[in-house]
């Protein structure tokens, strides 16, 4: 167990025998299996030396943008998202101040994409299959970075949101999904061919948090902030179907997972405090629902059928599912 000075909102990547996961604190961990640390990495480099008037003074201006007004919280949180791995043993990550950033397996920087926008950014990244990185940055557009030396290939605007969502890639098809959220209004989800043409883009009502993720079919499921999960055509864009989960405020968060028999699981944010991990059949009916607490965590299913997950209840829970 290793604890931070801030909370984690990352998940840990695991490649060989290294962990890797991001601290809301803005540090990067490499850790062994047996958990001991191999080295961490500052993605706020300088700025975190600045004097704390300059520091007051970056706050104040980045207010806008990182205050949420309905609730009266500023979001301070210097890194979101999980790392992502690349075949070579590489770590892909983003965070406040950096942008997208690739360091080697021991640490060091290879190469660094920086935003155009606020330096909070909220989504991760996702690899295509010609050793392309896609990210959303804060400022609203996708840009295809290349993982060799970290030149844009191509961009694409999204519109100026909250770039909440990581985008995932199609390699069937050859396509990216990329979204950005407006508050808890909408969102527009966005798919662009590898050649950066737009093939589809559809408006997500209530906004999103998770990512648009792949079915085994012709499905792409879509978690709506506002508790329903939309089913939609992943070649067309078309609507397929949508089941409403929650009324709550904020209802699904994170994004969903499938099995191997094409089951959808994800959990679902039902009122303050409580909360569901749900499983779907592939069309969207239910088949089962477990009460785990409020909990806003992607689930992880094994290969025996075991789905992993944790709550805000502070417990982590293994399900058999079989």
């Amino acid at each position: 167990m290793f604890k931070t000075d801030e909370k984690i909102y990352s998940s840990p990547a695991i490649q060989g025998d290294m962990v890797y996961f991001c601290g809301g604190n803005g540090y990067v961990y490499a850790f062994k299996l047996d958990g001991t640390m191999q080295w961490n990495f500052d993605l706020l480099g300088g700025l975190r030396k600045q004097n704390p008037k300059k520091k007051a003074l970056r706050m104040v201006k980045e207010l806008p943008k990182t205050m949420d007004w309905g609730r009266l919280y500023n979001v301070t949180t210097k890194s979101w998202a999980s790392p992502v791995l690349d075949g070579a043993g590489n770590v892909l990550v983003t965070g406040y101040g950096s942008g997208l950033v690739s360091l080697s397996p021991t640490g060091e920087k290879r190469w660094m994409q920086r935003g155009d926008g606020p330096q909070y950014e909220l989504a991760g990244s996702c690899l295509g299959s010609d050793a392309t990185v896609y990210t959303v940055f804060r400022a609203g557009k996708l840009k295809a970075v290349s993982n060799d030396d970290g030149k844009v290939r191509w961009e694409k605007s999204l519109g100026a949101g909250e770039n909440w969502c990581t985008p995932s890639f199609d390699s069937e098809l050859g396509q990216v999904y990329a979204a950005m959220s407006w508050k808890e209004s909408r969102a527009v989800l966005a798919c662009f061919g590898a050649d950066a043409a737009e093939r589809w883009r559809y408006e997500v009502k209530g906004g999103m948090r998770g990512t648009a993720t792949i079915s085994h079919g012709d499905d792409l499921v879509v978690p709506a902030l506002d508790g329903r999960i939309i089913r939609l055509d992943r070649k067309t864009g078309q609507v397929r179907g949508e089941t409403r989960l929650s009324k709550d405020s904020r209802g699904i968060w994170t994004s969903a997972a499938i099995d191997a028999n094409g089951r959808i699981l994800l959990t679902v944010k039902e009122a303050d405090k409580a909360g569901s991990l749900v499983c779907m059949e592939s069309d969207g009916k239910e088949r089962w629902k477990h009460p785990i607490g409020k909990a806003l965590s992607t689930p992880v299913i094994d290969a025996n059928g075991r789905v992993f997950v944790g709550s805000w209840d502070g417990y982590f829970r293994a399900i058999d599912t079989n």
